[in-house]
């Protein structure tokens, strides 16, 4: 038993975790299968010298050695705390000889622009180019990765009492919520909702890739959207020239699709 760690972590030549530089841990001896410590703090540096770091502390930490039903022996890591963005995080690291397996659940977490914007660039990739976006949500990831090949994975987010703001847009998006998930494939909105000022806005939809700019196609619904100058403002100049020459008002119901 451990009491009491603190860890500064950062990446190194964008893709390195510093932590690794002590792989592998020492061997304690058949008679010490189990290791475990508590209260362990970790701070995550991002690339920006002198940005604040995300800081992460973890109420348990288990290392333990497994040999499963074939004979083979494993590496199993157990992690369980809280961050500065998420209430509960709770992972688990399962490496065997050539493969390494990660299960993680995260509940109550706050993202925001200012998180994205203090994590390492080679984590965010895409992610990196959205526009001020911030919302609570519970997540889920599963990781797998062969020695010599390409990862898998899946991660789930399910996100509520979110905010979008853009410029193109006349006024933020309010009360966001939805189903997003992302894999190698790509990132697919399974269902969303939004206000956008007393409007109710829907949408599905899915990104190709994660690279960026992507290609995207986007099904969109409105109820009850007020046609006003802010509104107006937000359109395209051929748009608005079309608006100007109709001067349209009230609200409408909208349905459409988008391809970009």
């Amino acid at each position: 038993m451990v009491d009491g760690v603190q860890a500064n972590v950062w990446l190194e030549d964008g893709e390195t975790i510093s932590l690794t530089r002590l792989m592998p841990l020492p061997k304690f001896g058949p008679g010490v299968p189990r290791l475990e410590a508590r209260r362990v703090a970790v701070r995550l540096f991002g690339d920006v010298p002198g940005e604040r770091p995300v800081d992460a502390t973890l109420s348990q930490c288990v290392i333990e050695k497994i040999t499963d039903e074939r004979g083979v022996k494993r590496e199993r890591i157990i992690l369980r705390g809280t961050t500065d963005f998420a209430d509960d995080v709770y992972a688990v690291i399962d490496r065997g000889p050539d493969t390494t397996d990660v299960r993680c659940a995260v509940k109550r977490a706050f993202l925001s622009r200012d998180l994205l914007d203090r994590l390492p660039d080679a984590w965010m990739g895409p992610a990196k180019e959205i526009p001020q976006l911030q919302f609570n949500c519970d997540a889920q990831l599963a990781y797998f990765k062969r020695d010599g090949q390409d990862a898998n994975y899946r991660l789930k987010l399910n996100v509520h009492d979110g905010r979008f703001m853009n410029a193109a847009l006349p006024e933020p998006i309010h009360d966001l919520r939805g189903v997003v998930v992302c894999d190698p494939h790509g990132v697919a909105i399974e269902s969303s909702q939004g206000m956008l000022g007393d409007a109710v806005i829907r949408g599905t939809g899915n990104v190709d890739g994660l690279k960026w700019p992507s290609n995207a196609k986007l099904n969109l619904s409105a109820r009850g959207l007020l046609l006003n100058s802010r509104l107006a403002a937000s359109l395209s100049p051929s748009l608005q020239r079309g608006w100007n020459r109709l001067q349209p008002y009230g609200r409408v119901d909208e349905i459409g699709r988008a391809h970009v």
